[in-house]
């Protein structure tokens, strides 16, 4: 049985709404482009993210290359942060017939959520010198 899950990125133009009519577990996911760079704009989560749900993503996409994509992921959720948070762009290879996983930030995941993310974040804000 196939378990994945698609996500709804709606492209024709209208705007995320500021209340969305119910909570889903990948949010309500408006995109468009600004030059070279896809973007999507989210929010709507119910409980299963790590945040809460007042959380706002913005993801950056844009193709530098045959073999290379970047991309910068920002969390807005005054419940959760200060102020916005964003990864800054990472690459990522794109391999030749190869496909994109896909990856959900979940409880099973805390643990690498930890080492690559909060651990390094919380080392810096406690030592920024």
């Amino acid at each position: 049985m196939n378990r994945s899950s698609w996500r709804t990125i709606w492209t024709d133009g209208r705007q995320l709404p500021e209340n969305p009519p119910e909570l889903r577990w990948l949010g309500w996911n408006v995109g468009h482009w600004e030059g070279d760079t896809f973007v999507i704009e989210s929010n709507g989560f119910d409980g299963r993210n790590w945040i809460s749900d007042e959380m706002r993503l913005v993801e950056r996409y844009r193709r530098v290359s045959y073999g290379e994509l970047e991309a910068e992921l920002t969390i807005i959720d005054p419940s959760a942060y200060t102020q916005p948070w964003s990864t800054g762009w990472q690459t990522i290879a794109l391999g030749p017939g190869a496909e994109i996983w896909e990856y959900f930030c979940v409880p099973s995941d805390e643990g690498e959520f930890y080492e690559l993310i909060h651990f390094p974040v919380a080392a810096e804000t406690l030592d920024p010198g």
